[in-house]
């Protein structure tokens, strides 16, 4: 009994460290949204704006294994990825995954500041 209480209390731990990722994912987007960026999350833009921009280029709909693929190729690791499917990419048919229109909007507004 003592075993399945600690396997659900570790669940529940690893639930609130996705929530508090993902939270703290939209917290910084949102301070690049406004400008408020004081150069801390720069590196991470530049990463988000690598991969938003890539998979663009890729059509805008990716299998999800590639996703995970440019997402690594950005800094990224698996976990990392989930956060952008809070607004920037849905889960598509066939296993893929799609940018949204709140990703197309972040891409242009990272194009405007980092692309060249």
């Amino acid at each position: 009994m003592a075993g399945m209480q600690v396997l659900d209390v570790e669940r529940r731990l690893e639930r609130i460290e996705r929530l508090l990722r993902a939270a703290a994912d939209e917290a910084r987007s949102a301070r690049l949204d406004l400008g408020l960026d004081n150069g801390g999350g720069e590196r991470w833009a530049r990463m988000m704006f690598g991969v938003l921009e890539q998979l663009d280029r890729e059509g805008g709909e990716v299998a999800r294994q590639r996703f995970l693929e440019i997402g690594e190729e950005h800094g990224y690791n698996h976990r990392g990825m989930a956060g952008f499917y809070q607004q920037l990419v849905e889960p598509a048919p066939a296993s893929t995954t799609r940018l949204t229109t709140t990703g197309r909007e972040r891409l242009r507004f990272l194009r405007e500041r980092y692309g060249d």
